[in-house]
């Protein structure tokens, strides 16, 4: 009769620690799936960003903006602007 009964006891504890690992894992898969799936959008989310970065830095609109910016800060384009040096040292 005792054999029996820990034979029992420890089939039960076994289905109950199966069971247990099966439902924890379960949650823990249904967690990954929703991180995935954020990462997932957010990719798309950059994606987005990066095609409209791409479309700004290769828009007339933004090489303009530059030149603007750099005339400004006193540098010059080859051949916009050309420099004539008096080498007779007289001055007009």
């Amino acid at each position: 009769m005792r054999p029996r009964f820990f034979f029992k006891t420890a089939v039960i504890f076994m289905a109950l620690y199966i069971a247990g690992t099966y439902f924890s894992m379960q949650a823990r898969v249904l967690a990954a799936r929703e991180e995935n799936a954020a990462l997932y959008r957010q990719q798309a989310v950059e994606q987005q960003k990066t095609a409209e970065m791409r479309d700004e830095a290769e828009s007339p609109a933004d090489r303009a903006f530059v030149m603007r910016k750099a005339r400004e800060l006193g540098y010059i384009v080859k051949d916009e602007e050309e420099i004539y040096i008096n080498i007779y040292g007289k001055s007009e």
